[in-house]
């Protein structure tokens, strides 16, 4: 069996990135997420945006390609 490597854990300073994967948070809710967001930045945290996370589009515009290079680019 393989061995299991796991991340350091979270410390102050860390960053922490959020994308949308799929179709981002409506603008209803941006109101919580910025609630949660800012709750992380006090905490010490490095929060980055994705630039497709406030965008909620139909599935049908959504380019997975670019979510998906996001995503790596976090990494």
């Amino acid at each position: 069996m393989a061995n299991i490597l796991y991340p350091a854990p979270l410390k102050v300073g860390s960053k922490i990135a959020i994308c949308s994967l799929s179709a981002g948070v409506k603008a209803k809710y941006h109101e919580r997420l910025d609630i949660v967001i800012n709750g992380l930045k006090h905490r010490g945290y490095k929060v980055v945006e994705g630039e497709f996370l406030r965008q909620s589009k139909p599935h049908g515009q959504l380019n997975a390609k670019a979510h998906a290079q996001q995503l790596m680019g976090f990494y």
